[in-house]
């Protein structure tokens, strides 16, 4: 913990005796054990008699304990007149003691502001400090680097508790401390391809110029000196990148460096997808009763996305995920999203709950940006354990022409092709059939024909019946049910009453009605029954 200090003159420069340690708050009662170590850092031993030890309030005579000299590299500890005893165990055998002349050291050390002067016989002042801050109870105040000045930064709350009275100082080695402070991009949004400049912020929170190689992915970058109590701006420029998450590890190494905790840093960042990479492709909005509600998406392009810390939501702000999604979805494969774990679903824990009327859903990458999103309606289709398929990819997610009910019989299709799937619209319908003529005579040979249709609509109501010439209906092949834009309707030539039916030519009349617009599209084709 680094606490404030402030000098009120500068040291002498030939002052070889320092205030090194300070303890002036103790849990409980400060009084009697509030203690001053000093510390002769010099090559020669100091006569040290009549001295004194002024606070911001009072003047103490120094008393040594049966010593009139302070040897040179050696403690001493000022001790309030009334101590008792409360160190001795943690004293070094050769302590040299010093007692103030009345019962505590000052009027009682401030416990979040005071200074001390030291001055010898002669009225100099030999060393002083002082703090405007607080540290932790039954801590002291250790200096770092003794024959330094009494700057802010070369004190340091001690490690030990009680402090080192009479013994090297805990934060000794305290020295140089370079830490990584901060790591960002200056853009909020990076699309594919973009330069960009990652920027890292270092501190020097030691006392000593600090050397320092910083590396990016093993990989050196920058070799620099930062100054004591100062920051350094270090610049790399990175190159486009395509959509996805990249990770940088950083290492600031600086020799000695005493916290080495804060020396590295993992920065993770993203650079967008374009809209459309991923679609949202099926809704599961009005499950069956305990069914889970889910969204299936799909891959459109033709690489491998990372779905890690992708998102959906019914609200357009983002916020990071708490999804537990871990996921490589590939090229033209599905997945599902969902709040609840089943099968192979994915869970995301913050799924929303979708409303059974309409919702919004937006499908967020992990830069924040919204790559798909669908505003549907309980009129698009769906509902009743039934799910919401998308008809296309080419069509506007937001059309509700391109929504529609699951025609499948288990009511959704998770991980397969839409069952009301199509790849394009036909700008005008077309019904084909073959062979025609055709023989249904039994022999294993063009016993039927095949009726290729193709709509001019995504999804719509199909009627297909076969009149004889006289206009009677003969066969029905199909009934006014929902069916995709193409497809294949397979006949055997037999009739509604399961005969089969007679050689000679035949109408087919072809209706399609749009479901969501109720526009209707007709067609009438011959087919020929004849023998081989």
């Amino acid at each position: 913990m680094n606490v404030p200090v402030f000098v009120l003159i500068t040291n002498l420069l030939w002052s070889q005796i320092t205030i090194s340690e300070v303890m002036f708050d103790l849990e409980g009662s400060d009084s009697p054990n509030e203690f001053v170590e000093i510390y002769n850092y010099s090559d020669e031993d100091i006569v040290f008699q009549n001295w004194v030890l002024i606070d911001n309030h009072s003047t103490d005579e120094l008393i040594p304990d049966g010593f009139t000299i302070l040897p040179s590299n050696r403690y001493a500890v000022i001790l309030e007149g009334d101590y008792d005893g409360f160190y001795d165990d943690d004293f070094p055998e050769d302590i040299l003691l010093i007692h103030v002349d009345d019962l505590s050291i000052g009027n009682g050390l401030g416990n979040s502001q005071d200074s001390l002067f030291l001055i010898d016989s002669t009225g100099v002042i030999i060393s002083e400090m002082g703090w405007n801050s607080s540290i932790k109870s039954g801590y002291s105040l250790e200096k770092i680097v003794l024959d330094f000045d009494n700057t802010e930064n070369n004190w340091k709350q001690s490690q030990d508790t009680l402090g080192t009275p009479g013994k090297t100082n805990s934060v000794a080695s305290f020295t140089i401390d370079v830490e990584i402070d901060s790591v960002y991009i200056e853009s909020m949004s990076i699309v594919p391809l973009q330069d960009f400049d990652l920027t890292i912020r270092l501190k020097n929170e030691g006392i000593l110029v600090a050397s320092t190689e910083v590396f990016i992915n093993s990989k050196l970058i920058e070799n620099i000196d930062i100054e004591p109590n100062q920051s350094q701006l270090i610049t790399f420029h990175e190159y486009g990148q395509p959509s996805g998450t990249y990770s940088y590890f950083i290492e600031a190494i600086t020799e000695n460096d005493y916290v080495p905790e804060n020396d590295t840093s993992t920065f993770n960042f993203h650079i967008q997808y374009e809209s459309g990479d991923i679609l949202i492709n099926e809704i599961m909005y009005a499950p069956f009763s305990g069914e889970p509600e889910w969204v299936e998406i799909i891959n459109q392009t033709n690489t491998d996305i990372k779905l890690n810390n992708w998102k959906i939501s019914d609200e357009d702000d983002w916020n990071p995920t708490e999804s537990t999604i871990t996921f490589l979805l590939e090229p033209g494969d599905f997945a599902v999203i969902s709040g609840e774990p089943m099968d192979n679903f994915l869970v995301q824990i913050d799924f929303p709950s979708l409303n059974n009327s309409g919702d919004y859903i937006f499908l967020f990458d992990p830069a924040g940006k919204i790559i798909d999103e669908v505003n549907f309606e309980d009129t698009w289709g769906g509902s009743s354990g039934f799910s919401l398929e998308r008809i296309s990819h080419f069509m506007d997610a937001n059309n509700s022409q391109n929504w529609g009910t699951c025609i499948d019989i288990s009511g959704s299709t998770p991980f397969l092709e839409n069952s009301i799937f199509v790849t394009a619209l036909h700008q005008q319908g077309t019904v084909s059939i073959s062979p025609n003529p055709f023989s249904p005579d039994g022999d294993g040979f063009e016993d039927e024909t095949i009726v290729l249709y193709q709509l001019p609509f995504s999804n719509a109501y199909l009627r297909m019946i076969l009149y004889d010439p006289t206009g009677r209906e003969i066969v029905t092949l199909a009934n006014g049910s929902v069916f995709t834009n193409e497809g294949t309707i397979r006949w055997d030539g037999q009739t509604n009453q399961h005969y089969t039916i007679r050689m000679g030519q035949y109408l087919l009349y072809v209706e399609a009605t749009d479901r969501q617009t109720g526009k209707a599209w007709k067609s009438i084709e011959r087919i020929i029954v004849a023998k081989k």
